[in-house]
C-alpha cells in the first residue's frame, strides 16, 4: 500500500514537471526558455508577496479585534464577579442625546481591568447594574469620518441608588469629561 502511494506521488510530481516545462520547450532555445520561466516565477513571487502583505495586514486587524474582544470579555467577567460580591448594587442609566451612537465603558475606579461595555444608540437609554462604588466612563462616539473618544470624571454610586448620565456635549454640564486618544480607550 505504501509503495502504491509513493508511486502516485512520484507520478504527480513528474506530471507537474512535464506540464510546467512542455510549452516552453517547443521551438525555443533552452536559454530563452529558462529566462521566461524565471521571469514568470519572479512575477508570481511578487504577486504572492503582495497578497501576503495584504493578508498579513488584514490578519493583524483581525488579531487586534480578537484581542480586544477577549480583553472585554475578561473585564466583564470581573465586573460580574464584583457584582456578586459587592456590598450593594446601584443602577446607572445612560441616556444618549449626542446625535451619534456611543460605545460606553463603565469602569471601576479601583480596578481598571473590570468594566462593562454598553452600546447606546442615539436617542436611546441603556441601564447598567453596577457595584455600589466609585466609577467613571469612557466613551467612543461614532462621528462622521471616524471616532471621538472621551473620558468622564469619577462618580460615586451608593447601594440601591439610581443615577442617570446624559451623553451629550453641554458647556458647564454636570458630568465633566475630557478628550482622550484611541489607545486610552
Amino acid at each position: 500500500m505504501l509503495g502504491w502511494i509513493i508511486g502516485c506521488v512520484c507520478a504527480v510530481v513528474c506530471l507537474n514537471w512535464f506540464v510546467d516545462f512542455s510549452p516552453s520547450v517547443t521551438n525555443n532555445p533552452q536559454g530563452e526558455t529558462m529566462v521566461k520561466t524565471d521571469e514568470a516565477r519572479q512575477s508570481t513571487d511578487v504577486q504572492v508577496e503582495t497578497d501576503e502583505t495584504h493578508r498579513s495586514a488584514d490578519d493583524q486587524v483581525e488579531a487586534d479585534e480578537a484581542s480586544q474582544l477577549i480583553q472585554d470579555l475578561r473585564a466583564e467577567d470581573q465586573w460580574r464577579e464584583r457584582l456578586a460580591t459587592a456590598r450593594g448594587v446601584a443602577y446607572l442609566t445612560l441616556d444618549n442625546q449626542s446625535g451619534m451612537d456611543v460605545l460606553v465603558k463603565v469602569i471601576r475606579a479601583e480596578n481598571l481591568d473590570s468594566y462593562m461595555t454598553v452600546q447606546v444608540q442615539d436617542n436611546s437609554c441603556e441601564e447598567v447594574t453596577c457595584p455600589a462604588e466609585t466609577l467613571f466612563l469612557k466613551m467612543r462616539y461614532q462621528a462622521p469620518g471616524g471616532f471621538q473618544y472621551q473620558q468622564g470624571n469619577r462618580f460615586d454610586l451608593r447601594s440601591n441608588s439610581r443615577a442617570k448620565i446624559t451623553l451629550h456635549k453641554v458647556v458647564n454640564g454636570n458630568y465633566g469629561s475630557r478628550a482622550i486618544g484611541q489607545a486610552e480607550f
